[in-house]
């Protein structure tokens, strides 16, 4: 009787250790990605950013991410916001998926230009700055920016 008793116990423990394991799992896996429109949740992205609202800006980009993880645009503004909250590690990661993506994302270049400078990487913000020369021969925005910004003329 003790056996059978002992051999019931362990069972019960095994089943128990391998029902909390599944649970662990799933929760680790996360509930399906439910279903979104892209444009209109990085438009309502956009639009947090706008107003400050850098958290659910991150909330709707990861949104977009999990269900398209090839949008350079979208790790590009997940990036910003990261960077925005002193989240630099989640950033550097951030714009370094929108740049393997799309080695030439100018707003990227732009924005990681200036988390490198934020953190002190001076000599990669050049070097970003001179991808973007390449890039814009005749000049743009992103390239006024982070020349601005390496300058010290903004808050990056």
């Amino acid at each position: 009787m003790p056996q059978t008793i002992s051999n019931t116990l362990s069972a019960s423990v095994m089943f128990i250790a391998v029902l909390v394991g599944s649970v662990a799992m799933a929760d680790d896996i996360g509930a399906p990605a439910e279903p979104i429109d892209i444009d209109e949740t990085m438009n309502t992205a956009r639009a947090f950013i706008e107003q400050g609202e850098l958290e659910k800006a991150a909330e709707q980009l990861r949104k977009v991410v999990d269900k398209d993880k090839t949008n350079a645009d979208a790790w590009n503004l997940l990036g910003y916001s990261w960077r925005k909250l002193n989240q630099n590690r989640k950033s550097k990661k951030s714009y370094a998926r929108a740049l393997k993506l799309d080695p030439n994302h100018k707003g990227a270049l732009e924005y990681q230009g200036e988390l490198f400078i934020k953190l002190g990487e001076r000599e990669k913000a050049n070097d970003n700055l001179t991808r973007l020369k390449t890039l814009c021969p005749s000049g743009c925005e992103e390239l006024d920016n982070l020349t601005r910004a390496l300058a010290g003329e903004s808050g990056y």
